[in-house]
């Protein structure tokens, strides 16, 4: 299955062995989740190919992502081969520069077990910023997979792994796959009685509270993701000194005060300070992941706030430890240099907000940063982060154009072509690279398709900065006029009203169009705190088409609330891929019904590999959807269940129910009612050929 025709990137998997199979979990989850995860599988056996050649499936890909599934005694027989094979795919890795993510699956071995081998690749690709590396045994581990070999499928096909195991490392692509690509959480509320410890504090006291392992490993986990750079903060309908005295008396707890950013610990309703608790850090409601044990203030939330994503958390604090282990919400896509000092840049913008309470005005505020701006041409060290920014800006953005390394590194190449990146300090501290603008002559224009900015410095005059320096550039190159390239989004509102006040429009943009102002007028843009206050209300003014994302985001929690609820085993992802069943394609040949017996066996086996509610005994395995992997599947039922052994060739020579049925029994039919049904097959055929030749005739 491959996504290229929808336009969407695709993931391509090379393997070292035949992974086929994952493709049915892939599959399962994109329909589960409503997301593209199509996956594409390279040539067997071929990733130094793979990488190294430009031609290849996966480097073909460049848009896309991509995963190597390595199993070291594919590579090597010994140790020492092992480790020879391990130098040869870290310096392919590094040759080929595969623009996207990527990711590299260490797969187990029932021998040997390749742990230095992988161990070197870590070593050699250590500070890759797109390369994620997952020891696969791990994942099973999580997922209970008990049988994670198939001897036999492995001898016959290559197929080294059970339903099971490749169900899990279907899994794990998929939630690697979706940490890269939905919009990141940056804000985690949590409620704390009866979440992050068992019993309510007000009422049974700090010394009376239970913190289980359970309560312990949802703190441990909100403790990582704040040591990430994710914002944790704490949101309860409790007295806040009840609730402080928790953090400062329990020595059990496994959540550092100092991991915690931020508190509404009151008797408000959670919706309205949780928009006061964003509000203060600068980040958006729809980057907010609300975590509560109350079926109640989690339906009032998503009510309320459908931006947010809102998961309730198990009533049982025994269950805690795998709803963390699988709440996918969690999960993390490599960090940026800017991530990595984000906890920072989000203490700074606190600090930030409680200043600006603190005086009286915008003006007087925005003089009291001390802002500068730094509009710098881009270039090979910023290209991660500027990427980052296409993939994660929806507010202030004019054309919402998502892209990658790939992309931003040929602009860069492109003659007559403008790349800035924009980056932002003040007196609290250093915001990084924040923005980024690009434009490129034509005739007696300057045209702008890239001029973004992240909501933490919007407002402060710096966007104005960034327009009046395209205005100079025309200007400098002897252009009259500057044309924006405007494309409406959901939620980028906040550029068009922008536009509208900065170049004097009479209406903001709400289409698709090109703007047009003299350059002279552009680069004269100067910032005016008294009109951006005024300016206030309408930037926060609902847009719309908002109300549906809303609903669509307070969905999405509850779908990811159910995956660390319901999804936390192997033997429970396998059975909701297997309770996917597809209806029996129309077929040139009728359906016929299975004879009891061995046809009925067969026809068994056949619904369960192919998950087609019915199959008929003379339908053909290929014009089913049958691949050469499922007959592998097919070939270990018959051995597991009716005990016959036989070469996998067979399978590929008889395509049908019938023709297998009866070679396996012997070369007769296994019925009469099977004879009648062939001979039933043979007219309808014979009669299917007069038509088509008649047909054929008519058109000559």
């Amino acid at each position: 299955m491959s996504n290229h025709s929808k336009g969407q990137p695709s993931i391509v998997i090379s393997a070292s062995f035949a992974v086929d199979p994952v493709t049915r979990a892939l599959e399962f989850w994109s329909a589960y989740l409503d997301e593209p995860l199509g996956a594409e599988i390279a040539p067997y056996a071929q990733i130094h190919q793979q990488l190294l050649d430009p031609g290849s499936v996966l480097r073909a890909n460049a848009h896309g992502v991509a995963v190597l599934c390595v199993r070291w005694s594919d590579l090597g027989a010994d140790a020492a081969a092992q480790a020879r094979a391990a130098e040869e795919l870290a310096e392919a890795v590094k040759a080929a520069r595969y623009p996207g993510p990527m990711l590299m699956l260490f797969c187990p071995d029932a021998v040997a077990a390749g742990a230095a081998a992988s161990q070197m690749v870590a070593d050699r690709l250590a500070g890759a910023a797109n390369i994620t590396l997952i020891n696969a045994a791990d994942a099973f581990e999580q997922y209970g997979v008990t049988d994670v070999f198939d001897a036999a499928a492995e001898k016959v096909g290559h197929v080294p792994y059970t339903e099971e195991a490749f169900a899990i490392l279907g899994t794990t692509i998929a939630r690697w796959r979706l940490a890269h690509a939905r919009k990141p959480i940056k804000l985690i509320a949590s409620d704390c009685d009866n979440t992050l410890w068992g019993g309510v504090v007000g009422e049974d006291g700090v010394d009376k509270i239970v913190i289980s392992a359970g309560h312990l490993a949802l703190q441990g986990q909100l403790s990582a993701q704040a040591r990430a750079g994710r914002i944790v903060g704490l949101l309860s309908k409790n007295e806040e000194a009840d609730v402080l005295n928790v953090f400062a008396e329990r020595l059990d707890m496994g959540l550092p005060p100092d991991d915690i950013l931020a508190h509404k610990v009151n008797w408000n309703p959670k919706a309205g300070n949780i928009a006061e608790m964003a509000d203060a850090f600068g980040v958006g409601l729809d980057t907010v992941l609300f975590l509560d044990d109350s079926a109640v203030e989690c339906a009032e939330m998503r009510t309320r706030r459908p931006e947010v994503m809102t998961v309730r958390v198990p009533a049982d604090a025994a269950q805690f430890e795998d709803f963390v282990a699988h709440l996918w919400l969690f999960d993390l896509p490599p960090a940026t240099k800017e991530d990595a000092r984000r906890t920072e840049m989000y203490r700074e913008e606190a600090a930030r907000h409680e200043a600006q309470q603190s005086i009286g005005s915008l003006s007087a505020f925005i003089d009291s940063l001390g802002i500068k701006t730094d509009i710098a041409p881009a270039n090979d060290r910023n290209l991660a982060r500027l990427a980052q920014l296409t993939q994660r800006t929806n507010q202030f953005n004019i054309n919402l154009k998502r892209l990658d390394e790939a992309d931003l590194r040929a602009m860069l190449a492109a003659s007559g072509t403008y790349h800035y990146a924009v980056s932002v300090r003040d007196r609290f501290g250093d915001y990084g690279v924040v923005g980024q603008m690009r434009a490129s002559e034509a005739e007696s224009r300057l045209n702008v398709d890239l001029f973004m900015l992240s909501c933490r410095a919007l407002g402060r005059g710096v966007e104005h900065e960034m327009l009046a320096e395209l205005g100079k550039l025309a200007l400098s190159r002897n252009l009259s006029e500057v044309a924006i390239d405007f494309r409406k989004g959901p939620r980028n509102n906040p550029a068009a009203l922008f536009l509208q006040s900065a170049l004097g429009l009479d209406e903001k943009p709400s289409v698709d169009t090109v703007i047009t102002a003299p350059a002279a007028d552009v680069a004269a843009i100067v910032f005016d705190p008294q009109v951006a206050e005024a300016a206030g209300a309408a930037q926060g003014a609902p847009d719309p088409g908002q109300a549906k994302a809303s609903a669509a985001m307070a969905d999405r929690g509850a779908v990811f609330e159910r995956i660390a609820t319901e999804f936390t085993s192997a033997s429970a992802v396998l059975s909701a891929m297997n309770a996917v069943i597809r209806p029996r394609p129309d077929l040139a040949v009728g359906y016929a019904a299975p004879a009891a017996g061995l046809e009925s066996d067969l026809a068994a086996i056949w619904r369960e590999v192919l998950q087609i509610e019915q199959i008929g005994v003379n339908d053909n395995f290929n014009d089913l959807g049958g691949k050469s992997i499922d007959l592998v599947r097919v070939h270990g039922a018959i051995r597991n269940r009716l005990g016959l052994d036989l070469d996998l060739t067979t399978l590929f020579q008889h395509g049908t129910v019938a023709l297998l049925a009866a070679h396996l029994s012997g070369g007769q039919e296994t019925s009469n009612a099977a004879a009648d049904r062939a001979s039933k097959m043979r007219a309808a055929r014979r009669r299917s050929a007069s038509r088509a030749e008649a047909v054929g005739a008519m058109r000559r």
